[in-house]
């Protein structure tokens, strides 16, 4: 949503994204770099990872907190998948699919045949759009097939880069 000219008791608000700050591996270390720069930090305190605030793509800087005039704080600093401006995918994105497939590699009932399908719908699976439910279902198949350890350790790892229909369509609860 686009909350620049937000409205609000008939007042017109001024509105604007601060620049974020995350570490490779995907912990959020600062959604607020221009305003509060003094949380920021070169590494992460969770993992030692160097820490971005732009695309290493565009150069561009990633987006993070929205700010409104007279509004206190959304709290709405999730960490993207994607640039938003060149679609590329983020460090930790890309580590964390790789990662994945890897453990997928480790399960001995799976054929190479599950682990392509896999890799080849993922991309879908992350994203809002007319192939999510397809791609998310293949991979539900592909789930179903793993032991439990492996199944729960791919789950964990990638549950944060789905898209919402794709968790409910591989997850259904």
């Amino acid at each position: 949503m686009d909350w620049s000219g937000y409205e609000y008791s008939g007042q017109q608000k001024q509105s604007w994204y601060d620049q974020a700050q995350i570490c490779k591996n995907g912990h959020l270390i600062n959604s607020t770099m221009k305003k509060y720069p003094e949380y920021s930090k070169k590494f992460c305190p969770k993992c030692g990872k160097e820490t971005i605030c732009t695309c290493e793509n565009c150069g561009n800087a990633i987006q993070g907190e929205l700010h409104v005039e007279g509004i206190i704080g959304f709290g709405d600093s999730t960490v993207p998948s994607y640039c938003k401006d060149c679609g590329t995918e983020f460090p930790w994105t890309k580590a964390k699919l790789e990662a994945a497939i890897e453990l997928l590699k480790e399960d001995e009932e799976l054929s190479e045949e599950d682990i392509k399908n896999f890799e080849n719908n993922i991309h879908d699976a992350m994203s809002e759009g007319p192939r999510t439910t397809l791609a998310a279902t293949r991979i539900g198949k592909v789930f179903k097939k793993t032991s439990t350890f492996i199944g729960e350790g791919v789950r964990d790892i990638i549950v944060d880069v789905l898209s919402e229909t794709a968790k409910k369509t591989i997850w259904p609860s």
